[in-house]
């Protein structure tokens, strides 16, 4: 039997040869395109990782500096409230 003028084991066989070319493509194109690429992004993942970690600990940084701030504020606000407290008393006294 012949199909395309080619018997059923040159058809056979060209079927095997473009399956193993097909198969060592894939391989190749695994380890030239898709092994590297897969390395890349497992690679900014980790980086994209320590920079929120970083990220997350500066910002907790940040935030108990500007509370501590806001503390010493208050307290230098209180420490002027006295002051002029007691300034508004002593020039009551002069008067």
């Amino acid at each position: 039997m012949q199909i395309f003028g080619l018997s059923l084991e040159d058809l056979a066989s060209i079927v095997g040869i473009i399956g193993g070319a097909a198969t060592v493509f894939s391989w190749a194109f695994n380890k030239i395109v898709v092994d590297p690429l897969k390395d890349a992004i497992h690679n900014l993942s980790s980086t994209v990782d320590r920079l929120s970690d970083t990220n997350e600990r500066q910002n907790k940084e940040i935030q108990q500096e500007l509370h501590d701030h806001e503390m010493q504020l208050q307290a230098h606000q209180l420490s002027i409230n006295n002051i002029k407290e007691k300034q508004e008393d002593l020039e009551d006294k002069n008067e």
